[in-house]
């Protein structure tokens, strides 16, 4: 048995302590993207779009959280849109889901931006692609989404299935629904 012959004297402990806390000071770039993500995530829970998205913002300036906080941005934008309607949200919301590559998120995300996409197509009156969309995501969701965002989708799923339906005569929308 070898015995460690490195001493480390008490000052040498304080000064290793103490750099490695005025790094951690002067260096908080991934908690603080961190926090903005999460303010930013917590802000969209809550209704609150506008803050959401200013928080997304400041986190998209950190290149390891940009595709993050470009979704919260874009759906922050299409909740907005439903809210207010107003078009140039809903054209920046599509703008942000189309510039993100689903590869670049985390599996819940990826979720998250396949609803987003499915959304804007639904209130793009493009309900064909849209339910397409919800329909493919719906298994995967179920595992990764909480239980009240799989709820929205099963929404976002059910208003997109009826508006399709109603569009048919009626022995086609009775087949539709059944189908459902």
């Amino acid at each position: 048995w070898e015995v460690c012959s490195t001493v480390i004297t008490a000052s040498g402990l304080r000064l290793a302590l103490f750099t490695v806390w005025a790094l951690g000071l002067l260096c908080p770039g991934p908690a603080a993207a961190q926090s903005d993500l999460e303010r930013a995530r917590m802000l969209y829970n809550a209704g609150r779009f506008d803050e959401s998205i200013a928080a997304a913002t400041s986190a998209k300036r950190r290149p390891a959280a940009s595709p993050s906080a470009t979704l919260i941005i874009a759906r922050a934008r299409v909740e907005r849109f439903r809210a207010l309607g107003d078009p140039k949200d809903l054209a920046a919301a599509r703008s942000e889901l189309i510039s993100l590559n689903p590869r670049d998120l985390a599996p819940q995300e990826a979720i998250e931006w396949q609803v987003g996409v499915g959304a804007a197509l639904f209130l793009e009156n493009q309900l064909g692609p849209a339910a397409e969309i919800f329909t493919s995501v719906l298994p995967s969701a179920r595992a990764r989404l909480a239980e009240s965002e799989y709820d929205k989708l099963l929404e976002w799923w059910g208003g997109t299935m009826s508006r399709l339906a109603e569009a048919h005569t009626a022995d086609a929308r009775k087949h539709a629904y059944e189908r459902f």
